[in-house]
């Protein structure tokens, strides 16, 4: 299976017609501290190139499309694998004041 999720920072869902007409939404952060967020929640995150990192369990792979900014405002994550990782995202963003939106059926998680 594969799942598309785009992390955006902000203190309630927006909903997601005001999202397509590029709602403006405050940084994530800057590139460092969005990377250290990152791996802290998942180990072992390959950063070979800052602007997309990858990372793999035995169940499933997320690459990590930062961009190539010094201020990141979102992350999108391409996950593959059989084994969706919502609990793990969901404990990525709370305490980060982040959203996460799955691209394909346009609902926050």
């Amino acid at each position: 299976m594969n799942w598309d999720i785009f992390l955006l920072k902000m203190d309630r869902p927006i909903p997601m017609k005001q999202l397509e007409n590029n709602a403006d939404l405050p940084s994530l952060g800057t590139l460092d501290d969005v990377i250290a967020v990152l791996s802290e929640k998942f180990h072992g995150i390959d950063w070979n190139n800052p602007a997309l990192g990858n990372y793999k369990s035995e169940y499933y792979s997320i690459d990590f499309s930062l961009g190539d900014k010094e201020v990141i405002d979102s992350v999108l994550l391409y996950i593959k694998g059989e084994y969706f990782p919502k609990k793990e995202i969901l404990d990525l963003c709370k305490p980060m004041g982040w959203k996460a939106i799955d691209i394909d059926k346009g609902e926050y998680l």
